[in-house]
């Protein structure tokens, strides 16, 4: 059998020291990375929770100004559409009188009329 020296026994040694230690510097390494990417994750999580509840939130303020608008879209239908009505009975107030005044002298109220249609006609205008 050969001798080993204890030098060469010493060398292997230190060798294995040398990368016993290097591979605990690694481990330790790879463990900090491991808590790292750990804890940046559950930031990640926390900071996607909140992005989530402000998309609901905007999602729910959406649907409110919808039914608002709705809503007001529906009053503002219903004021213009008493003004088509109103418009529609006075038009046919004015051709009944133009057909009872065609030579008849109270043709200044029948002109009246026809002035308030005009202003009216003019403010829906303004309005649509």
């Amino acid at each position: 059998m050969k001798k080993i020296s204890k030098n060469k026994i010493k060398k292997s040694t230190l060798r294995r020291d040398y990368l016993e230690a290097v591979a605990e510097d690694i481990r330790e390494q790879v463990k900090t990375i491991g808590e790292g990417h750990k804890i940046l994750d559950e930031k990640l999580d926390r900071n996607l929770d909140e992005i989530r509840k402000e998309f609901t939130q905007v999602g729910d303020n959406s649907k409110s100004f919808r039914a608002e608008m709705d809503s007001s879209f529906q009053t503002v239908f219903g004021y213009l559409s008493r003004f088509d009505d109103e418009l529609k009975e006075i038009k046919d107030e004015i051709r009944k009188l133009k057909e009872l005044l065609k030579n008849k002298a109270d043709l200044v109220r029948l002109e009246t009329l026809e002035l308030r249609v005009e202003k009216i006609e003019k403010a829906l205008v303004h309005l649509r």
